[in-house]
């Protein structure tokens, strides 16, 4: 979770009641820069972390509002004192402290590697071109489910770093890997979005 303070009251959330006959918004810089300032924020997080999605907290003067982020956008609670009434501020950090990794976002389908299976898959993953300095600590194991097989069969997959990626926070949020498949001990493109 990450958090975000602007000094001023400007509330950095438009309604729809608040557009012109043409549906347009009309946004003061500090309001655009503060949108900026936060979509900048979660595509960090969401970017380089395996995760499905995030939260945080935005705080505008005495006002907060908490955040849901996730590649289709943003959900916001409505805009609450927190100075004068700190109550649901302090209950949503309370709840957060005891939510599971999944809960949070994680992708739980990405995790370490273990030693043994780094040696296995370190000597092959260094015969591709540009993965010839790979070290253990780039090391990530992938849990990859069959849609099409009937039995649900399941795949493990390591991989270091991506070699095809993109800084969007919204949209498929496609990866490109050249992973190594433990089950046939050959290297793969593995694509993850």
């Amino acid at each position: 979770m990450w958090i975000v303070t602007r000094g001023n009251d400007d509330d950095f959330f438009r309604s729809l009641e608040e557009a012109d006959p043409e549906g347009r918004v009309r946004w003061t810089k500090s309001t655009f820069e503060t949108c900026r300032q936060l979509i900048t924020c979660s595509a960090c997080v969401n970017i380089y972390q395996f995760r499905v999605f995030s939260f945080s907290v935005a705080f505008s003067g005495d006002t907060a509002r908490l955040l849901r982020w996730d590649r289709c956008g943003v959900i916001y609670t409505e805009s609450f004192k927190w100075a004068s009434d700190p109550g649901t501020l302090i209950e949503f950090l309370w709840r957060f402290n005891f939510l599971s990794d999944v809960d949070r976002g994680c992708d739980t389908t990405v995790t370490p590697v273990e030693d043994d299976e780094a040696e296995v898959a370190l000597p092959k993953l260094r015969t591709y071109r540009g993965l010839e300095n790979v070290t253990r600590d780039e090391l990530r194991k992938f849990l990859v489910r069959s849609d099409f097989a009937s039995d649900q069969q399941t795949r493990w997959y390591i991989a270091p770093r991506e070699i095809c990626d993109h800084d969007f926070l919204f949209g498929h949020s496609t990866y490109g890997f050249i992973a190594y498949d433990v089950t046939t001990a050959r290297l793969v493109y593995l694509k993850d979005f």
